[in-house]
C-alpha cells in the first residue's frame, strides 16, 4: 500500500468517525476507535514512505494538508458539539494556518518540514516541533 493512500485512508476515517459520534454507544465506540486509527496513521504512511523509499517533496505536503484535514474536522465537531470551547479551536487552526504558510515560504526555498532538505536546523527547532516528545504533546 503507497503511503499517500494510507494519507487518503486517514482523512476518510475522520470522516467517518465524526458522523459515527452521538449516533448511539456502540458507534460512539466504534467513532473512537476510527478516531485513534487514523491519528495512529500519521505515524504509519511516513513509516511506509522511508521504507519503501518513496519519500516525496509532494508526499510531505500531502501528509501534512492531510494532518491539517484531520484535525480541523476533529476539533470543530467537538466545538460543534459542546465538547470544547470554541477558542481551543481557533487557537489550533490559527497556529497550523501559520506553521503551514511559514512551511510554503521555505519550500518556495527548497525546505521542506523534514527529511534531507529539512529547515529544521537548530536543536531547539527539532526538540520544539519535529521530536517526538513534542508531536506526542500536541
Amino acid at each position: 500500500m503507497s503511503p499517500n493512500l494510507i494519507t487518503l485512508i486517514r482523512v476518510a476515517l475522520a470522516f467517518v468517525s465524526i458522523s459515527l459520534f452521538r449516533v448511539g454507544s456502540y458507534a460512539s465506540v466504534a467513532a473512537l476507535v476510527l478516531l485513534v486509527v487514523a491519528l495512529a496513521l500519521d505515524a504509519v504512511d511516513g513509516i511506509v514512505a522511508r521504507r519503501k523509499r518513496s519519500a516525496s517533496d509532494a508526499g510531505a505536503a500531502f501528509d501534512i494538508a492531510a494532518d491539517r484535514i484531520v484535525e480541523s474536522v476533529f476539533w470543530i465537531y467537538f466545538a460543534a458539539a459542546g465538547l470544547v470551547t470554541f477558542w481551543i479551536p481557533v487557537i489550533v487552526i490559527a497556529r497550523g494556518s501559520l506553521t503551514d504558510f511559514l512551511r510554503a515560504i521555505a519550500f518556495k526555498q527548497g525546505q521542506t518540514a523534514f527529511g534531507e532538505k529539512t529547515m529544521m536546523r537548530t536543536w531547539w527547532g527539532k526538540a520544539l516541533t519535529g521530536s517526538r516528545a513534542s508531536r506526542a504533546a500536541y
